[in-house]
């Protein structure tokens, strides 16, 4: 399946090749079960499962993210901080570092930057 790279023989693989494909992944052709992180294009993984039959959290800023995605998966600061929204991940914010936070008791609050998540972090942290 990742031989075939591009979207037409892709599509058309059970008619030419005999071959079963999940389909178009965005830079090869996907096997039916194939991990949500071999998609390639962030329109392709928020609808992964409805044409590919592949579950996903969703994009995390260069990655399309498995369901088991934690925080330190998510590398783009606004997808972060939506977090909970977009992939159904809740975190503790983005960080001076330039990662994502999980959501716990340890987290120091001089690494959260998001004004809304340093506002409920009493609540949400302890």
């Amino acid at each position: 399946y990742g031989d075939i790279t591009d979207a037409v023989t892709c599509d058309d693989s059970r008619a030419r090749l005999g071959l079963s494909c999940a389909g178009w992944g965005g830079s090869r052709c996907l096997e039916h079960g194939a991990p949500a992180g071999h998609i390639t294009e962030p329109e392709l993984c928020k609808h992964s499962l409805e044409h590919l039959g592949i579950p996903s959290a969703g994009w995390g800023g260069s990655s399309c993210l498995g369901k088991d995605a934690d925080c330190g998966s998510i590398t783009e600061r606004q997808t972060c901080v939506g977090s909970a929204e977009a992939l159904g991940i809740v975190c503790g914010g983005w960080s001076e570092e330039g990662a994502c936070l999980p959501l716990q008791g340890s987290t120091p609050c001089r690494s959260i930057l998001d004004f809304h998540t340093c506002l409920g972090s009493r609540a949400q942290l302890g």
